[in-house]
């Protein structure tokens, strides 16, 4: 009678196992294949501005620099803190600064054909002279 006992343990050991690494295996399938990582095909770098000093109500060049190894189309949204664009969707981009003395964020909002963005701002500082 033991040793049906133990004979009897070891094979309910054994199933246990089986039906865990089967189990494993069932999990494991279900699992979907790693998605690629969701980031834009593109870098953006920097904004760059000209002229680098700006006066009161002067009209300020604005560019969106990008590193876009795809060569995907990319489109721009431009917005300010103060004063306003001549065209919020263009690159470079016309700001024209204030009429008073202030420091203005620029903010950019660059988006990919997929329709993933990156984000960055700019202060400028507008001063009288």
């Amino acid at each position: 009678m033991i040793s049906l006992g133990k004979k009897k343990g070891r094979t309910m050991k054994k199933v246990l196992i089986f039906i865990f690494i089967i189990l494993l295996f069932i999990i494991n399938c279900k699992k979907d294949p790693a998605k690629p990582d969701p980031s834009p095909s593109f870098q953006l770098i920097e904004i760059k501005q000209s002229p680098s000093i700006v006066h009161l109500g002067e009209t300020v060049s604005l560019t969106a620099v990008t590193h876009n190894p795809d060569n995907d189309t990319l489109s721009y949204f431009w917005t300010a803190t103060h004063s306003s664009f001549e065209n919020i969707e263009t690159n470079p981009a016309t700001w024209t600064a204030p009429d008073s003395i202030t420091q203005a964020t620029i903010t950019l909002e660059v988006t990919d054909s997929q329709n993933l963005s990156e984000t960055t701002t700019k202060t400028v500082y507008v001063g009288n002279q």
